[in-house]
């Protein structure tokens, strides 16, 4: 009778548990919205028990990027070779009442480090992206607080504008790689126009050293305007203006920054979409930064040795063009692009042509070449690089 009892509890706990777990893994339903809670159950329209079960057990949803990445730059007088494989993994909590916490780790493995490699290593190191709570009060101001990534001002590549990040972004690939920074931002929207504050934590160990900056967003007609205000620490307070508006087929746009009593860097560019049949078109964009605070020949070397050069931030004039042609002709899997940087103060340039690659449903394969030319002495030439080849493989996950 004993055994009978057991056989029977253990039956009766796997049918309870397998539907469970095929549910949650195997089977998972369709996203149910805040709003459909509140219809209640039994009701026209409402969302039935089961369904409620099924949005309860994929309020976490979990995902990633891995990639493998193997480069070759080659020198004047040698070349150099680097792989790298990178983990980015997030975790996607969507609770009731727009709750929503997420988290993204980065994990990097070096596979070979190569400590005369002329180049910033792809991924950097690893560390937490981003750990982030969000939440809104009668969903008329919204909330999120933690480490965040953030970017403000419409340039493509440079961004004078965007203070609240403490280091540029690498404008030599297409995402950006920075790490967040730790803050609290308050966003209040408005009709179609947007307010935003934000407390910057990083580096802050009393009260005052916590830093303040406001952004607002005014759309006019085909235009978007935006004025920012930050003060930080010990620095003086920055001012920021920046413009997107469509002009006819172009896209323009432009930012400035204002310190110390003068305007500082500033960016102009603009997009152009060209289409060649129905279903198809190339992507042009054109930028030119100025770099108030750099120089005309500035000593690469020097400050690459003293750790304090910063790419593409140190002379005083740069441009950029970008061709993209995504899914060109019957290519539907294939993206192609022509990525131009050049250094007008010094005369160096780069040209970059990539693909991304569909190989499988999931796995992307994006393989590149790039090519630099004019002053050797010059910033794209650093330590005689002539060119670079990089392949990298990437599954989502």
């Amino acid at each position: 009778m004993m055994n009978t009892l057991k056989l029977s509890l253990a039956l009766t706990a796997a049918l309870l548990f397998v539907p469970t777990a095929l549910h949650a893994e195997e089977f998972p339903g369709e996203a149910i919205s805040a709003d459909d809670f509140e219809k209640g159950f039994g009701e026209a329209g409402a969302i039935s028990s089961a369904q409620k079960d099924s949005a309860e057990a994929d309020r976490l949803r979990i995902g990633g990027t891995l990639a493998g990445d193997a480069n070759v730059i080659v020198a004047e007088d040698r070349d150099y070779f680097y792989s790298v494989s990178t983990l980015w993994l997030y975790f996607d909590a969507r609770l009731k009442s727009d709750i929503r916490a997420y988290t993204k780790l980065r994990g990097v493995v070096l596979n070979n480090d190569n400590p005369n490699a002329v180049a910033a290593l792809p991924g950097g190191v690893s560390d937490v992206e981003e750990v982030k709570l969000m939440f809104n009060a009668h969903k008329r101001v919204f909330f999120t607080v933690g480490k965040q990534k953030i970017k403000w001002g419409s340039g493509k590549f440079w961004n004078p504008t965007d203070v609240v990040n403490s280091a540029p972004r690498d404008i030599l690939y297409s995402d950006d790689r920075r790490s967040g920074v730790s803050i609290l931002k308050t966003h209040v929207p408005v009709g179609s126009a947007n307010f935003y504050l934000v407390n910057t934590f990083d580096d802050a160990s009393r009260v005052r050293e916590i830093g303040n900056a406001v952004r607002a967003e005014v759309p006019v007609g085909p235009a978007e305007f935006a004025l920012s205000a930050a003060k930080f620490y010990d620095r003086d307070a920055i001012f920021g203006a920046d413009l997107s508006a469509g002009v006819g087929p172009v896209d323009v746009h432009g930012e400035v920054a204002y310190s110390d009593g003068e305007v500082g860097d500033w960016v102009t560019g603009m997009t152009y979409e060209l289409a060649y049949n129905d279903n198809d078109s190339i992507l042009f964009t054109g930028e030119y930064f100025h770099n108030r605070d750099g120089v005309d020949s500035p000593n690469y070397q020097s400050l690459l040795v003293a750790g304090t050069y910063v790419p593409f931030q140190t002379a005083k004039h740069y441009g950029m063009l970008t061709i993209v042609a995504p899914k060109p002709g019957s290519w539907n899997d294939t993206t192609l692009s022509l990525f131009n940087l050049v250094n007008l103060s010094d005369g160096s340039a780069l040209s970059k042509l990539s693909a991304s690659l569909t190989l499988m449903q999931d796995l992307i394969f994006e393989p590149s070449v790039s090519v630099r030319y004019g002053d050797k002495n010059g910033e794209l030439r650093l330590l005689g690089q002539k060119f670079d080849v990089g392949t990298r493989l990437r599954v989502d996950f």
